[in-house]
C-alpha cells in the first residue's frame, strides 16, 4: 500500500481553519460562489470542511445552526428530523476546486454523497500511490456529474 501524503497546500490549509472559530470558518466558506450549474467544469479537488476522511466522520466543529444564522434563505429550519438538518447537527460544508484553484460551495443535498466519494478516493490512492482527480464534468441540475466522480472510486465504495 502505497502512503498518502496530504500536499502542502493541504495542510497549509487545515492549519489556517484550526486557527479560525466555527463562525469565522462559516463566513470564509459563504463567500464562495455557487456551483455554476450548465456549464463545465474540471474537479481538481474536493475540501469538505469538518470531516475525517480516514474515520468518515465530522471532526465536530461546524453546526448547522451557524450557516443557518448566516444564510436563512439556503440553509431552511429543519421541518423533518428524518430528513432535514436540525441547528444541533454537525455538518460538513463542501468545496469543489478547479485546476485554476476557483472554489465553488456545493449545495448542502450533495454534502453526504461527497464526503462518501472523498473517503473512497482517499482510499484508492492510498492504495495506488496515484490521483484520481481532475475530472471533467458537466455540471447538470439532476447532479448526474457525480456518476463520473461515483464511477472513478466504485470500487471502494
Amino acid at each position: 500500500m502505497a502512503a498518502l501524503v496530504p500536499s502542502s497546500e493541504a495542510v497549509s490549509e487545515s492549519i489556517r481553519l484550526s486557527n479560525m472559530s466555527e463562525l469565522e470558518i462559516c463566513q470564509d466558506y459563504l463567500k464562495y460562489s455557487a456551483l455554476p450549474y450548465g456549464e463545465s467544469i474540471s474537479i481538481d479537488k474536493i475540501a469538505i470542511l469538518n470531516f475525517n476522511p480516514i474515520e468518515g466522520k465530522d471532526m465536530g466543529s461546524i453546526r448547522y445552526l451557524v450557516l443557518r444564522e448566516l444564510k436563512p434563505e439556503e440553509f431552511p429550519p429543519c421541518q423533518d428530523p428524518e430528513m432535514d438538518y436540525e441547528d444541533t447537527d454537525q455538518v460538513t460544508p463542501t468545496l469543489i476546486i478547479t485546476p485554476d484553484g476557483v472554489k465553488y460551495r456545493a449545495p448542502m443535498l450533495i454534502w453526504h454523497p461527497l464526503s462518501d466519494i472523498v473517503r473512497a478516493i482517499s482510499k484508492k490512492q492510498g492504495k495506488t500511490g496515484k490521483r484520481i482527480l481532475p475530472v471533467q464534468v458537466h455540471l447538470d441540475e439532476g447532479n448526474q456529474w457525480m456518476c463520473a466522480l461515483f464511477n472513478l472510486v466504485s470500487d471502494e465504495l
